[in-house]
């Protein structure tokens, strides 16, 4: 009876090493001819993949066929076969996917959009985007596909494989070690495997989830212009509830897309400076007519507010009282997508709204040669009054001057100052993915790039304790157009005057700052 049951055991062995010598055979096989020059010419690229799968498959059957033979199978336990399993075939699976990876879907969807280099001379056309069909005419889907999302995190690694090797490295020496102690008698080894399954979860999550999330073009715009976050609705006609003190009408404009049938209609604020107000408050009535720039002297401010909400919260108004007691023209609308304005928000769109206020100020003004037109931007509307104005110097239509509160240097440089970030920092390829999740959703507002082309004379505010955009980046910005040939100052604010992000307004010394600012211009320009 021992013999035969010795006999029997020696036939497994025998069909176990036939299995595994098969398998790797087989495997040795697939991957030598997917490198041999006959597999390269031959059957294409995805018979290129497919061999290199096939051997990772036929890795993995040997590699746990011969981790079960002598002297292994008494020496190792089950996790740990597992796990040097899978350790043996990981990279002829890792690499397949990333050359999958490279595949055209994946190209097609991240290749740059063909921009014309020349803008048109006409200031109207230079709204319109040609020839393209550009994201805010048609709204992305909520999420992309999974393997897309995938596909693209494969091809973002293979750009820094080193580092994320290391992370690979670690993450699979984890599972070793919790393999040996997961099985172990010794509660206390079997603490520590828990804990590490516990610590590889939570890596995973961390890793993987915010990733994936920004991977989403959707997701990404509402993250960057936060135009969800809105109050119960409101009524934008009676300004004066706001805490608008002037006198100030509210009008709508629309702003044209290509390729569509229809046009965003934005909603806008003209604020009377308060020279006027008494005047027109006499009066009784609001019309256009009686708004309009041409029949005084006073400079024009268009503000453009920073992310979520609307023109109407309630620090944007204390500014607008602020410009109006400095006998400004005020300006302020919201872009598509925010407040009570229609559309769909992306980068383009924002951008284009931006211009399509620009010229309706311009062609209001053009009756008198000598109005002074000052674009304001704050936070989030600094990136998009750089990026527009840069645009406009193009068409010979620069502003007066450029007036710029809380700027940053990168928008990139912003996301990773913010807390909530900073605990995704440890992730090797994060400061990386990220911009690669900002360039995906189409959105740059890379002020250090844009602003070294404007010629209009540029005032930076800034103060030391705005804990969103932290002052670090508005000298950096400083820093690289300080040289330039226009006027360019900024103005810093002690951190005990407690401005943060959103008072500026409060700043005592900031009437004169601004005056003494646009003296020099005139100055400059006579």
């Amino acid at each position: 009876m021992e013999n035969k049951d010795l006999e029997t055991k020696l036939n497994e062995d025998c069909f176990e090493c036939k299995v595994t010598g098969t398998a790797t055979a087989f495997g040795l096989g697939s991957y030598t001819l997917y490198n041999s020059q006959i597999g390269r010419f031959a059957g294409g690229r995805n018979h290129q993949i497919f061999m290199r799968l096939f051997a990772a498959g036929a890795f993995y059957m040997s590699a746990a066929r011969w981790f079960y033979l002598p002297p292994f199978h008494n020496l190792l336990k089950p996790q740990v076969k597992t796990s040097l399993s899978l350790f043996v075939c990981f990279p002829f699976v890792y690499f397949p996917l990333l050359e999958l990876s490279d595949l055209e879907l994946v190209s097609s969807m991240t290749d740059s959009k063909n921009v014309p280099s020349d803008p048109p001379t006409d200031p109207v056309s230079a709204c319109v985007k040609e020839g393209i069909q550009t994201p805010e005419e048609v709204p992305a889907p909520d999420f992309i596909e999974v393997s897309d999302s995938f596909l693209l995190f494969l091809r973002y690694t293979k750009a820094v494989s080193e580092r994320v090797w290391l992370v690979i490295g670690c993450f699979i020496g984890l599972i070793v070690i919790f393999a040996l102690t997961q099985g172990s008698d010794d509660p206390k080894l079997r603490w520590i495997s828990r804990a590490i399954l516990l610590f590889l979860i939570a890596l995973i999550a961390a890793s993987l989830s915010v990733p994936l999330i920004l991977l989403s073009p959707r997701s990404t715009r509402y993250i960057v212009f936060q135009n969800f976050i809105r109050k119960p609705p409101v009524h934008f006609e009676d300004v004066a509830k706001f805490g608008v003190r002037s006198m100030a009408r509210n009008f709508y404009i629309s702003s044209p897309c290509p390729h569509s049938a229809t046009s965003p209609i934005l909603g806008l604020w003209h604020i009377l400076p308060e020279a006027l107000n008494e005047k027109f408050k006499k009066l009784g009535v609001k019309t256009a007519e009686m708004f309009e720039f041409a029949d005084d002297s006073y400079p024009v401010v268009v503000y453009y507010h920073g992310t979520n909400e609307h023109r109407a919260k309630t620090h944007r108004c204390m500014t607008y009282n602020f410009l109006s007691d400095m006998n400004f023209h005020v300006i302020v609308g919201d872009y598509r997508g925010y407040g009570d304005s229609t559309g769909f928000v992306t980068e383009k769109g924002v951008i284009r709204d931006a211009i399509n206020i620009y010229l309706y100020v311009h062609e209001k003004c053009n009756q008198n040669p000598k109005k002074k037109i000052v674009v304001w931007g704050h936070s989030l509307g600094t990136g998009i009054s750089c990026m527009f104005v840069n645009q406009l110097n193009k068409m010979n239509l620069k502003p007066y001057s450029l007036i710029l509160e809380s700027p940053f240097s990168a928008l990139h440089d912003v996301f990773l100052s913010q807390k909530i970030l900073k605990i995704f920092l440890w992730i090797p390829y994060f400061r990386e993915y990220l911009a690669f999740c900002l360039q995906y959703a189409d959105i740059s507002m890379d002020n250090h790039k844009h602003i070294t082309d404007i010629q209009c004379p540029i005032l930076m505010l800034h103060a030391n304790d705005d804990p969103v955009v932290p002052i670090e980046l508005g000298k950096k910005l400083f820093d690289h157009v300080k040289h330039a040939n226009n006027l360019v100052e900024i103005k810093t604010f002690d951190a005990k005057l407690q401005l943060r992000h959103n008072h500026m307004y409060r700043a005592p010394d900031l009437t004169q700052v601004i005056r003494d600012f646009l003296q020099k211009v005139d100055q400059n320009q006579v």
